[in-house]
């Protein structure tokens, strides 16, 4: 009995197998859509794509059966069909400079670098006044890590909108990925000059490239450079910042000041002591909060510096005693601060 179950197992399962094929062919095309989907999910790529394939030849015109069939033929590396589609499309849509895009990254992974540059330089040809095409090259450049190419779109989009500055936050953050960072400096400058308002993602910046000193040695450069030309407050904000991550930080509260010294609000002062805090430059955050509490003691910030400046010298005191630094004794505060 059980050598006949044996043999009747194979049986059974064939025929689930071929009756799974032949409804496969009855299904309604989002059904057949959803399936295609299915196997491409649990890794079953030819079938997928023999699906996508039998859906795109059903509906021609039908986007997501386009796309998903390009998708599979990349996943599989079979770039020559993928090519060879998008090509077909192009014909039909010489206008579509998306398709322009997704056939030079084909090009590109098969190594046909010359040919992807070309496509990418036709996407541009479709609409040479458009921002939103620079950035869609300069994309897909991206996904295909042509770096050095979509710096070079950014930066022929600049020439060709007469709008210095329009892409320097991306030029910036691709300098940056890639550790230029002098070029990465000059770009961060640039989209300062464009947009002052860029001036909070430069500190974010500086914070983030602590331990790095050859990064601070580039944006010092660059930023002085820009800082000799451009004493706005901006500028000299963001060199404040440089010379506080080179650990100068008497250079960087006295920049501060001067700004303060023109507002007589004291609130950047407030802002460099809480960004100081947050990341750790303790020495800076308690100057900046002392600032405060001798010379704005009536102010709403009054309460906020008294509470952080010592939990500041706190902090310092034991970060020395841990290093074997003799404890350090602070002046009272408290009075003069008004505590009582």
């Amino acid at each position: 009995m059980n050598r006949e179950f044996k043999n009747i197992v194979p049986v059974i399962f064939f025929i689930f197998v071929l009756a799974g094929l032949i409804s496969a062919q009855e299904l309604k095309p989002e059904e057949k859509y959803n399936l295609a989907l299915n196997f491409e999910q649990s890794g079953e790529l030819e079938k997928a794509k023999e699906l996508f394939a039998e859906l795109l030849k059903q509906a021609p015109n039908d986007f997501n059966y386009f796309n998903s069939l390009n998708r599979v033929c990349l996943r599989l590396k079979d770039y020559d069909t993928s090519i060879k589609l998008l090509s077909g499309r192009l014909e039909k849509n010489p206008f579509d400079y998306n398709l322009y895009g997704q056939l030079g990254a084909s090009f590109y992974a098969r190594g046909d670098v010359d040919n992807a540059y070309k496509s990418w330089d036709k996407g541009i040809a479709v609409q040479p006044g458009s921002v939103v095409v620079y950035r869609a090259m300069a994309s897909y450049a991206i996904q295909s890590r042509a770096y050095d190419k979509a710096v070079e779109y950014y930066k022929r989009g600049e020439e060709a909108l007469k709008n210095k500055g329009i892409f320097a936050v991306e030029i910036f953050n691709l300098y940056n990925a890639l550790s230029k960072y002098e070029e990465a400096a000059d770009a961060l400058c640039s989209s300062i000059e464009y947009q002052p308002l860029n001036l909070g993602m430069a500190k974010s910046v500086l914070f983030s490239l602590a331990g790095k000193p050859e990064a601070y040695d580039k944006y010092f450069d660059v930023v002085s450079s820009y800082y000799s030309k451009d004493k706005s407050p901006s500028f000299k904000e963001l060199m404040a910042y440089v010379y506080l991550m080179k650990k100068e930080d008497d250079k960087a509260l006295s920049l501060i000041e001067e700004i303060d010294s023109e507002k007589k609000k004291g609130e950047i002062v407030l802002n460099f002591a809480q960004e100081c805090f947050a990341n750790r430059h303790y020495n800076a955050s308690a100057e900046a909060y002392k600032y405060i509490i001798d010379n704005y003691p009536k102010s709403p910030f009054i309460l906020q510096a008294r509470s952080y400046y010592p939990r500041c010298l706190e902090i310092i005191a034991s970060s020395e005693e841990k290093e074997g630094w003799k404890t350090i004794s602070f002046p009272d505060t408290t009075a003069r601060a008004g505590i009582c």
